[in-house]
């Protein structure tokens, strides 16, 4: 995951990925799965209501929306 992210330039290290994903479990924001050599990440209903901007957190820039 970590290539793909740094080929559109998010790049990041795999401790901090992998800290931002737990937080984002923790929050009930998504839900991690292992998946033989894959890890899956599912976006919980809460998780697209932030992403939506109809729910926010305080760690968590709301998104701009077009008018």
């Amino acid at each position: 995951m970590t290539t793909w992210l740094a080929a559109i330039g998010l790049g990041s290290s795999s401790r901090s990925l992998s800290d931002l994903l737990d937080r984002l479990e923790r929050d009930d924001l998504i839900r991690l799965e292992q998946v033989d050599d894959y890890h899956v990440v599912h976006l919980r209903r809460l998780g697209g209501e932030v992403a939506s901007g109809s729910e926010s957190r305080d760690w968590i820039a709301k998104p701009e929306l077009p008018e």
